[in-house]
């Protein structure tokens, strides 16, 4: 993928997201970009390189479901590593996001993932329950379910998938007018 980053003085300028992200990931390279606690609640880094291979591996695995560019894929889940990358992946893949507040109450839920239109969700174990109501509640279109937890498996897959998986990943279109992210707040 060939992405030409213009400067202002020393400053990089970038015209989207997805350009910010790949173009941190070669500029940071081997430099941390993430300290987080694993689920044995042992200290983990994360490299801008290994973020990287993780929104690939994640983005081929996508892409080998079926998902397509625009997909709207939401995130039910608490704050972790995997939320972090599983944001940056929706990003750079060319799809929107749908970041869930998961103090909401699963009826709200539903609604508010009806209402947009939602295709695709990533949730924690510690919301299943919330989208066991979802998935039978009026309105939902979700068709894929993807528990958190089961992170590393999708990314296995994702590695194993063939070069057409990732390439249609990397090379997805984010075009500067695109929309991003559609976000419920209270205000």
């Amino acid at each position: 993928m060939s992405m030409s980053v213009e400067y202002y003085d020393d400053f990089p300028v970038y015209s989207t997201i997805k350009e910010l992200i790949t173009d941190g990931a070669k500029r940071g390279g081997d430099k941390r970009q993430f300290v987080f606690k694993n689920k044995n609640g042992k200290e983990k880094e994360k490299s801008f390189s290994e973020v990287f291979k993780d929104e690939c591996d994640l983005g081929a695995f996508l892409y080998s479901q079926g998902l397509k560019e625009k997909y709207k894929i939401a995130i039910l889940s608490e704050n972790s590593y995997e939320w972090n990358f599983i944001y940056y992946t929706i990003t750079v893949g060319g799809f929107l996001s749908v970041p869930m507040d998961v103090r909401l109450s699963a009826e709200e839920i539903a609604s508010q993932l009806a209402d947009c239109g939602c295709d695709a969700v990533f949730y924690s174990e510690e919301n299943r329950n919330k989208i066991e109501y979802v998935k039978n509640a009026p309105g939902i279109r979700i068709k894929y379910y993807f528990c958190i937890e089961n992170t590393e498996d999708y990314l296995r897959q994702g590695r194993m998938c063939d070069e057409s998986c990732l390439s249609r990943f990397l090379s997805a279109q984010v075009k500067p007018e695109d929309l991003l992210s559609i976000v419920y707040t209270s205000g």
